[in-house]
């Protein structure tokens, strides 16, 4: 398949499946926090979504509604 598409558009593809494979994983981080004190201590409590993804979502919210 990869030979079929231009190279921009595999790049797509793959950054695509890195996104994809880092959101699936994110419950087995939160998971690790929440079960090992060491790790909470260090990197804080966990939460729904890593806290940059967050943050983007809060000032969305915040942007749209004109707060």
């Amino acid at each position: 398949m990869a030979d079929l598409l231009p190279a921009r558009a595999v790049e797509a593809l793959q950054l695509c499946r890195l996104v994809s494979w880092t959101i699936r994983r994110w419950p087995e981080t939160t998971t690790a926090l929440g079960h090992r004190e060491f790790l909470r201590m260090e990197f804080g409590e966990p939460t729904a979504l890593p806290p940059v993804r967050e943050r983007v979502v809060s000032d969305a919210y915040t942007h749209r509604a004109g707060v």
